[in-house]
């Protein structure tokens, strides 16, 4: 058996060489059996791509282990994180009764200073790091060249449990869904084959995989399984990657026939054919301007923005405030559409546009802007990358926001957001993975949250959490029976929020925490740097009735944000939740409105817990809610869910600990509620800003 596979992989590879000749170099870098990109268990010198998420599933035994055990499953995934660098998780469990297993893997890919074919890629990893019971650890160093259609590894490995010395292997491109694998992993030969399905068989950017692997030392003939699921993060439709020459048309935009403007400039011909001409008006009296400003409002009333005014600032500036609760994805959505719309029915008279973008009545940041380049960059069907510099050049982006005295308004302020309900459904998750007790418990809930502004600031909120289903372990007289509680009303608070100054806002909040956890939170933030920087105390105090006990929170937080990448890195010290007292770090990047983050606890009791964990936080709702009416129904526009596990010295136990550095956190605080989840700012928005003109030409063009 052993003889026929090898002559079965030699003509294979034989007849893929014509089919080959002419197939691109480049590579889909799937994920191996171990859970870092490579081939079968051996890795390679290259990473996930950044924005890239894999999930994996393999019923791989290992090679060591097979004496001791029947079957496996591996669970892994595995996350580009940031250029050249990749990080995942595993999770294995044996049958009948072997090791339970949650370890984590990193990889480092030097970058490629040199543009030379004959440098070979470099990547350094580790496996299995951060536990105190280790089954598959190693560290290993791989190069990996890429000739044609064929690409070769080489590394070295120092183990104990893997990759003990060096190892190798080949992977060869037939088609662009079908690889050829082969390699020698240090303890055997392996062979087989990985299949995807191609890039635009689904509508949204996915691929789903399936890699073969059989053994020419040990059972040949016998395959070991893997299936993948490869996908963008935020399904990569906001994410920034290098400008063309010219963008292309977006989809609503094609149905404008745009008639020529002003003469443009001989670099700028072509494009200049594409730009809409402004809309003409009546000859430049004050009295004039008031009924297309009537216009703008009652169109952007219509999109569903609340508490819009609208006048003249200064003597050619047109002046738009508003709120947004529709567009709940990001805040620059709801902007962009305002600008678009502003800008598009402005009179010709007003050569100025300055937005106020508002939150429960509180002028939050101001957009100011030319008319006419708001409107030549946020409108036409294409645009060179010079109308875009050129937007941003002009744009002024500010925190001060007091210029209400200097506005001559036109009408009443319309469609008022006070004492209108909003219910927000989303899902509570309480998972323990890998635990001695089982392999997966879970225990799903609804949480329906009503808020409802009560004045410029001041919101009202509550929350239900009502149990759905759960394992089984969460039933009566099992492991986890007490953290399951029958429906509830679990928080009941009021919030007053503040601007005291243009970069510092805080916030009170007074109620029911928790059950039985009555209180008092302040929240302050001070956001210097446009947003580079925030400074963030926390304060707390709450009686719990139910253990009679008083809870102190203080924290002080500091978090740095790194806008070329979307990256916030952010360090918090101070006492707890659970009056435990430490640090905790956080590494948060975000992909489109997706954000991932990576985080590390650390208590200084007398025992040193430490823990280490992931997050995913995203919109669980539609990019456009249902218009604010009477009332109005949502998703989450941030929800979130974390797993966490113990980061423990070789030889420790690794208990799940649920409970440390718990940083309470209200369901209307100042980062979500506010700032666009920490979003709002001058550097965010500036990097962002083709996401201003996707959503007015998405929801806009059809109102000019």
């Amino acid at each position: 058996m052993k003889k026929t596979i090898q002559c079965l992989v030699f003509g294979l590879l034989c007849l893929a060489a014509p089919f080959s000749e002419g197939a691109a170099s480049t590579f889909h870098n799937g994920l191996s059996l171990q859970g870092y990109t490579g081939l079968f268990n051996a890795p390679n010198a290259v990473v996930t791509e950044q924005g890239r998420l894999y999930f994996l599933f393999s019923d791989q035994m290992e090679p060591h282990r097979r004496d001791l055990q029947d079957s496996a499953e591996n669970y892994m995934f595995s996350i580009g994180l940031l250029p050249y660098f990749e990080i995942g998780g595993r999770f294995t469990e044996e049958h009948p009764d072997g090791m339970r297993d949650l370890s984590a893997n990193a990889k480092v890919q030097l970058p490629r200073f040199f543009d030379n074919p004959y440098i070979p890629d470099l990547a350094f990893g580790i496996q299995d790091l951060g536990g105190g019971s280790a089954h598959l650890e190693t560290k290993y160093g791989v190069a990996s060249e890429t000739i044609g259609p064929l690409r070769l590894s080489l590394g070295l490995g120092i183990g104990p449990d893997r990759l003990d010395g060096v190892f190798g292997g080949a992977e060869v491109r037939l088609f662009d869904w079908l690889y050829l694998l082969g390699e020698y992993d240090t303890e055997e030969v392996n062979v087989g084959f990985r299949v995807f399905t191609p890039d635009d068989l689904f509508p949204i950017p996915v691929n789903l995989g399936l890699t073969a692997k059989t053994s020419l030392d040990h059972d040949a003939g016998a395959f070991d399984l893997a299936a993948t699921l490869q996908f963008p993060l935020g399904l990569g439709r906001y994410e920034r990657e290098r400008l063309p020459e010219e963008l292309g048309p977006s989809g609503t935009a094609e149905r404008l026939t745009p008639p020529e403007i002003e003469p443009a400039a001989a670099d700028d011909v072509e494009s200049s054919e594409h730009l809409e001409e402004p809309v003409s008006d009546v000859p430049d009296l004050a009295e004039s301007v008031d009924e297309p400003i009537q216009r703008i409002k009652a169109a952007l009333v219509d999109l569903g923005f609340e508490n819009v005014r609208a006048g003249i600032l200064g003597e050619d500036a047109l002046y738009v405030e508003y709120e947004n609760n529709r567009y709940n994805h990001n805040a620059l959505d709801g902007l962009g559409l305002v600008m678009g719309v502003s800008a598009r029915m402005a009179p010709v008279s007003l050569r100025a546009l300055a937005i106020v973008l508002k939150r429960n009545r509180i002028p939050m940041i101001s957009v100011s802007v030319p008319v006419q380049t708001c409107r030549e960059f946020l409108t036409p069907v294409k645009v060179p990358v010079r109308r875009k510099n050129q937007f941003l050049n002009s744009v002024v982006i500010s925190n001060d926001t007091k210029v209400d005295a200097e506005v001559r308004f036109v009408g009443e302020r319309e469609n008022s957001s006070l004492y209108r309900p909003r219910l927000v459904l989303y899902p509570g998750m309480k998972t323990f993975l890998g635990t001695e007790i089982s392999t997966f418990d879970y225990l799903v809930s609804l949480r329906p949250d009503l808020r409802i502004p009560m004045w410029t600031g001041g919101v009202f909120s509550a929350r239900w959490d009502i149990p759905i289903f759960w394992s089984e372990e969460f039933d009566d007289g099992e492991a986890y029976a007490r953290q399951r509680e029958d429906a509830r009303l679990d928080r009941v608070m009021f919030h007053q929020a503040f601007k005291l100054l243009p970069d510092v806002a805080t916030q009170f909040s007074l109620g029911q925490y928790a059950e039985d956890n009555y209180g008092l939170f302040s929240e302050t933030f001070w956001s210097p740097g446009k947003g580079r920087h925030r400074i963030g105390l926390k304060l707390g105090y709450f009686q719990d009735e139910d253990l009679s006990i008083d809870r102190e929170i203080y924290l002080a937080t500091y978090r740095f944000y790194w806008e070329r990448l979307d990256l916030f890195l952010e360090g918090t010290y101070g006492q707890y939740w659970h009056q435990d007292q430490g640090v905790t770090a956080e590494v948060k990047r975000y992909f489109g409105d997706t954000a991932i983050s990576f985080f590390y606890r650390h208590i200084g009791t007398d025992t040193g817990e430490r823990a280490g964990g992931i997050r995913i936080t995203l919109p669980l709702t539609p990019r456009r809610d249902m218009k604010p009416w009477y009332f109005q129904v949502t998703g989450s526009d941030s929800w979130w869910y974390e797993h966490q596990t113990t980061v423990a010295d070789e030889g420790q136990r690794n208990p799940v600990v649920a409970n440390l550095a718990v940083n309470p956190k209200t369901t209307h605080d100042l980062a979500q509620a506010y700032f666009n989840d920490d979003r709002l700012n001058e550097r965010y928005i500036r990097v962002h800003a083709m996401r201003l003109r996707e959503a007015y030409q998405r929801w806009g063009v059809d109102r000019d």
